[in-house]
């Protein structure tokens, strides 16, 4: 063994098993987490350590700066105490801000609901190399280390919303971050290593995805999240996106019954945007990767549940008819929709997405309503040929008839930002 004491902090380090013992000697003005990240910077001002754990037989673990993590075995009266800190240094470090603040943007939190997944958060918090890419200068923080970044008390409520979690895989492992900037991005990064079904979730995000590489407006106040899947069948595949439109639909209708109060009137617009009155509330981005004769995915969503503009919110939409009526929560939403779409997902993925169209049909803006194809997608001037919109077809693409009754496959363009203003038709064979 080999030992380095420096003030009042012995580090005892074994070698061959690459672990590390940290005693703390000093009776500090902090919390025990801010007590030993302070110590830890005292070491070394100039490299930068991370706090990352706290568990009750240790009294913090810590993430050394080669990025290698060590775990904490002992705790400080294990180990023969010393002489008192020198609280000089102390108060300068906390004067300046040397590790005892984080900027909001410097932190991810993680949760794990079952003992199975604590498991796994002890093993990620304690350095097993799982090989995650954080985005720069962020560290992972165990969810009893959560601090309060926002002064206007907006951030996601991760305790009561983990308490509340009653799914069977989705959001048993959940990252948390009030400010990432990408939540889908996150998770894409980080597929290998993240059991199936992890949520991320930030109350804003920098760098939002959209459709087609569009960025994705995040400000708080939305409910803006990802989460994993993995699936063998390729040719149900597409219709994922529309199962999870749902799940957001009969969410929020569930949400506002159990409040007792009238759900807003939400509408699946084709393929993957929940409008009201409209205009756009919500959107939904799937991506997948093949790999191993699996499909690796990852669903991103978006809801606007308080902000009144650009277009409208969830709680503008109740309070029209209920001006008393409860405030929608980002947290009960995000657990009715964990719960829902998990429940409609094993339906998709058992009986195909036919056992569930008549209910998706109930809530999609489209059957009956007449577009217009151009005949020569080429010419500005090509004739237009008027269709109607009955349904979807075996591929996942919309099903429609023209005035002769012969039934087509409409097709995107891929250029228009609006699908439904560049479509291609392609006659289907009866």
């Amino acid at each position: 063994m080999h030992a380095l004491i420096c003030s009042n902090l012995v580090v005892i380090i074994r070698d061959e098993t690459r672990h590390v013992m940290i005693g703390l000697f000093a009776s500090l003005p902090f919390s025990r987490e801010k007590s030993a990240d302070l110590l830890l910077r005292l070491i070394s001002p100039t490299r930068h350590f991370h706090l990352l754990h706290s568990h009750p037989r240790f009294p913090f673990c810590c993430l050394h700066p080669s990025h290698t993590a060590f775990r904490v075995l002992h705790k400080a009266t294990e180990v023969p105490a010393m002489s008192s800190i020198n609280h000089q240094n102390v108060e300068e470090a906390r004067l300046t801000g040397t590790g005892a603040e984080l900027r909001a943007e410097d932190c991810i939190y993680l949760a794990a609901k079952s003992n199975q997944q604590v498991d796994y958060l002890e093993r990620l918090t304690s350095g097993d190399q799982l090989g995650l890419v954080l985005p720069e200068g962020t560290a992972i923080y165990p969810a009893n280390q959560m601090r309060i970044h926002a002064e206007d008390g907006g951030e996601f409520q991760l305790a009561s919303f983990m308490e509340s979690l009653n799914t069977s895989f989705l959001g048993n492992v959940l990252f948390y971050s009030p400010c990432l900037p990408s939540t889908h991005t996150f998770l894409s990064q980080n597929f290998h290593a993240l059991p199936i079904g992890t949520v991320c979730i930030a109350d804003s995000q920098r760098q939002g995805k959209g459709r087609a590489g569009n960025a994705w407006v995040s400000p708080k106040g939305c409910l803006m999240f990802s989460f994993t899947l993995q699936m063998n069948n390729g040719r149900i595949l597409p219709f994922l996106q529309y199962v999870v439109t749902l799940a957001i639909v009969e969410a929020v209708e569930m949400v506002s019954f159990n409040k007792q109060m009238r759900a807003p009137d939400l509408r699946i617009k084709w393929p993957n945007d929940i409008y009201a009155k409209g205009m756009k509330i919500g959107g939904v981005l799937c991506t997948s990767t093949y790999n191993s004769s699996k499909f690796k995915i990852v669903i991103g969503i978006g809801l606007n549940v308080k902000n009144q503009e650009p277009t409208t919110c969830l709680d503008s939409l109740v309070h029209e008819f209920d001006s008393d009526a409860n405030a929608f929560s980002r947290e009960e939403i995000l657990a009715a929709f964990l719960w829902k779409f998990e429940s409609l997902y094993q339906v998709f993925l058992d009986q195909g997405f036919s056992a569930l169209e008549s209910t998706y049909y109930r809530y999609w803006l489209h059957s009956g309503q007449k577009v217009e194809i151009k005949e020569d997608m080429d010419s500005a001037s090509g004739s237009k040929v008027p269709v109607t919109i009955e349904g979807l077809t075996s591929s996942g693409f919309l099903l429609a008839v023209d005035e002769h009754s012969e039934k087509y496959e409409l097709h995107p363009d891929g250029n228009s930002f609006d699908f439904l203003q560049g479509l291609i038709r392609r006659k289907l064979q009866v």
